[in-house]
């Protein structure tokens, strides 16, 4: 089942995986920043509870 790729259906696999990439990176910097805020709410509340 080897299939050949064309020059632009090989661009085309590239750009859309740089994409994927991107919003991969996307989403891990949000839930890196979800959890700095989580540390530092639970912190908060462990203050409360002293």
């Amino acid at each position: 089942m080897d299939r050949k790729y064309s020059q632009e259906e090989i661009n085309q696999l590239l750009s859309l995986q740089l994409e994927n990439l991107n919003a991969t990176h996307n989403l891990l910097s949000l839930m890196k920043l979800q959890n700095e805020l989580l540390v530092q709410v639970i912190s908060r509340l462990n203050q409360l509870d002293s």
